[in-house]
């Protein structure tokens, strides 16, 4: 039996992740949607950075069309439209996750301390691995 999953460990560009902790970025864009009823949302940030940088709540998902996911989130979605377009140019359905009350780590994480590698898009965590990383994150 596989523990439940408490919470996602997803990789952000830098640009956005940085966004994201400023507050000016309320949905991540995604061509995928998470299959669990999670809590919680941990951002590993990609090179160069290359650490688990911080949390924010999970509010929710929406879906819809990517034209119809952009004119909704345009304006909070920290993304220009060219790369937005190249990035659901082969994609039917759009997802956008809501993001809500994020909090930076005083001290980044590396995925090394955990035992993980740096997911490719979003891996699964126990309430076990999300307390340790924010632990170690000294929150």
């Amino acid at each position: 039996m596989h523990p439940v999953p408490y919470a996602v460990l997803i990789s952000i560009f830098p640009l956005y992740s940085n966004q994201i902790f400023e507050g000016s970025k309320k949905i991540e864009f995604r061509k995928k949607n998470f299959s669990s009823d999670i809590k919680k949302i941990v951002v590993y940030s990609t090179l160069p950075v290359g650490k688990i940088e911080g949390v924010w709540d999970y509010d929710g998902v929406e879906s819809a069309s990517p034209s119809t996911l952009w004119k909704k989130f345009r304006q909070v979605g920290g993304i220009e439209k060219n790369k937005y377009d190249a990035y659901f140019s082969k994609s039917e359905i759009a997802y956008g996750i809501k993001v809500k009350n994020p909090v930076r780590f005083n001290k980044p994480v590396s995925v090394d301390e955990i035992g993980k590698k740096p997911p490719q898009s979003y891996v699964y965590l126990t309430e076990t691995e999300f307390k340790t990383i924010c632990e170690k994150g000294g929150m």
